[in-house]
Order: C-alpha cells, then structure tokens, then sequence
C-alpha cells in the first residue's frame, strides 16, 4: 500500500510540475546595441545605429515558450554625420515626426539546437509591417552583478524599398544607396525581479482594498 502511494505520488509531481514558465528580461540599454551598414555608390558601407531604444524578452532556455518585442526612436538615428542624420530623419527616408518608432513583436519562438531560437515576427518600420523570421543566439541566464542575465544576438537583412524607405524617385536606385540593410541586434538583458513583477501586478489592481 505504501509502495502504491508512493507511486501515486510522483506522479502527481511529474504531471503537476509542467515545462518551466518563460521569465521576462529587460534589456540593458548600455550593453546593448541596434545597428544597420548600408552600401554606398558601390564603392563603401555606411555603418549607423539607433541610439534610444527599448526591449524585452520572454525566455524559457531550450523551449518554444518565449517572445521577443523592440521598440527604437526613428529620430535616434546615428551615421556619426550630423547633415546626413538630419537628411535621414527627413521624408526623404524615415520621416521621423510621421513615424516616430520603428518595432518588431516576434509571433512565434522555436528552439533549434542549445542556444541556437529561430523567432519569426512582424517588423514595422516607415508605417510599413513586414513579415520577418530570423536566427537568434541566446545565452545563459547567469548569475551577474546581483541578477540574472542572458546574452543575444541576431543578424539579418532587409530591403529598404519593401519599407517605403527612400523610395522617392532620386533615392530609389541602388546605384547611390544600396536598397539592402544588414542590421545587428545584440546585448545583454536583465530579469525582472519578483518583487518587481508583484509590484506592477499591486499597481494594476484597482480593487478596493482594506
């Protein structure tokens, strides 16, 4: 009868505990970066980056459950020109005050192999949403400077006239500015704590309380 129990038991511990939830990670802003290169005349790359932008991630190492959301300001554009950074912001391109955020909110994130995700999504730049599946390589979590972190990285490309992005007639042709993008997303992210999840979550209920 014992034995019996016991058995009843572990299975109720194997059929109660479930997967482990994704926990939420806020990316760090000063260990992190969102950057593009573009060709130019053919002849050199042009590198730039968006210097104000936010994410975060829902992560759960080595399963499917998981998302992935960034949001960078149009305006923080940065090519280390301040002419040519103008110009950008302009209608020209990214028409900034038209479009103030570029976004990408993952669909779906499927474990590949160890720290190897495939995250497909849709990406909205110049009010234009585009379908999007990229690799990501996603590293810990690990115990650093009082929390817990991982570590990502992504690479991809796009073509700016799928985005409307300098489509005019003077800026369309590649022979100027090639219409690829080749963007790299990469950095650190930080858990949000419990106390902090309990927090909001207080913040949030508008119950009466005694």
């Amino acid at each position: 009868m014992t034995k019996l129990l016991r058995t009843f038991g572990l299975l109720a511990v194997l059929f109660c505990a479930g997967p482990a939830l994704a926990e939420k990670y806020q990316v760090d802003p000063a260990h992190s970066s969102l950057s593009f290169t573009v060709e130019h005349l053919g002849l050199s790359e042009i590198d730039g980056r968006f210097t104000d932008f936010t994410g975060t991630l829902n992560f759960s190492p080595g399963t499917n459950d998981g998302s992935v959301e960034f949001i960078a300001q149009a305006k923080s554009i940065n090519t280390d020109v301040e002419k040519r950074d103008e110009h950008l912001r302009s209608a020209d391109f990214f028409d900034v005050e038209k479009y103030p955020t570029l976004t990408f909110k993952s669909t779906r994130v499927t474990h590949l192999s160890e720290d190897r995700y495939q995250v497909d999504g849709k990406l909205t730049i110049h009010g234009v949403t585009k379908p999007l599946t990229t690799s990501v390589r996603i590293v810990g979590p690990k115990e650093a400077m009082g929390a817990q972190k991982i570590g990502f990285r992504t690479t991809f490309k796009i073509n700016r006239l799928d985005f409307k992005v300098g489509d005019g007639e003077k800026f369309s042709s590649d022979t100027m500015i090639a219409h690829d993008i080749f963007i790299e997303v990469k950095g650190e992210a930080a858990q949000i704590e419990a106390s902090e999840k309990k927090e909001n979550s207080e913040g949030s209920d508008t119950s009466d309380k005694p």
